[in-house]
């Protein structure tokens, strides 16, 4: 197939072209060719695909949103991606993945989420990402599509997830310390979700047109407590001895665990990755190792 990878120039855009198989050309769409030229592709910058034939591709696996931006970079990315749908829309024969978050569903939850816990929107880019998947579904009505509801990625070079931060912090000779540390996290290995993408592309042919929802996670959830206690013993491996110290105080409740049997089973996959493999991943890649 002719694929077409939008923001494949973010964290798991380019974990998506490095697993994609080679008998698939890939196209790809970004604002920076420089975080894809070292791939065997043909890119295409991000102000020329509106005006590309899209009759060239066969399938569309959006990673682009505007996920840093302000109020305006929110309303000029969303427009761009409507635009995009639109163009779509002209090729019934083009499949879409889109890329959606765990964060559509409440983060006080008592349960992991499945497909059928109600939404709750609490943040600008929950409800851009739902606002996504409506549009997707309002202008792709006759296409193969799938919404991928992705738990928190993690993964080396990923700094701004809890678990990099633990392991920077013991890379520069500092304990872990956490406030409470029953949270719970559901994390997936960047590896594991371009994987598990790079599934749904194998199986398109068992796709249809009713814009299936699926979460995809890892098979349970991990305390804060629990997760700096495994970056801690992950790091004796690199000759650090952090503690990891908790504190008492208001441990405020966080759950964004999902449910991801439907995938599991609809697509016979699993994932991987365990957290220690993660964290091992990301001492390698801060240590040089």
């Amino acid at each position: 197939m002719n694929i077409l990878v939008t923001g494949a120039g973010g964290f798991l855009g380019k974990h998506i072209i490095e697993r994609l198989p080679k008998h698939h050309h890939i196209y790809a769409t970004s604002l920076n060719e420089g975080n894809v030229k070292q791939y065997d592709l043909t890119f295409i910058p991000n102000d020329r695909i509106l005006t590309y034939d899209f009759s060239t591709f066969d399938l569309i696996i959006n990673c682009a949103f505007p996920r840093a931006a302000d109020g305006v970079g929110y309303a000029n990315g969303i427009d761009f991606l409507n635009s995009l749908f639109q163009r779509v829309e002209e090729n019934e024969t083009c499949g879409f993945i889109d890329i959606s978050s765990q964060s559509l569903y409440s983060f006080t939850r008592t349960e992991p989420a499945t497909e059928e816990t109600q939404l709750d929107l609490g943040a600008v880019y929950d409800v851009g990402k739902y606002c996504m998947e409506l549009l997707v579904d309002a202008s792709l009505k006759k296409h193969k599509r799938v919404h991928l509801r992705l738990a928190s990625l993690i993964g080396a070079g990923f700094d701004q997830r809890i678990v990099n931060r633990f392991v920077k912090s013991v890379v520069a000779g500092e304990n872990i310390v956490v406030n409470g540390g029953q949270q719970l996290f559901g994390f997936l290995d960047v590896r594991d979700c371009a994987d598990a993408i790079t599934t749904v592309v194998e199986h398109w042919n068992d796709v249809d047109t009713t814009g299936a929802v699926f979460n995809i996670g890892n098979t349970g959830a991990y305390t804060l407590q629990t997760i700096a206690e495994t970056v801690a013993a992950v790091g004796t491996e690199f000759d650090y001895n952090a503690k990891v110290i908790v504190t008492e105080g208001s441990d405020e409740w966080k759950n964004t665990s999902l449910d991801a049997t439907k995938f599991y089973r609809t697509f016979n996959w699993q994932p991987k990755y365990s957290l220690e493999d993660t964290t091992r991943a990301i001492y390698l890649q801060m240590t040089g190792k």
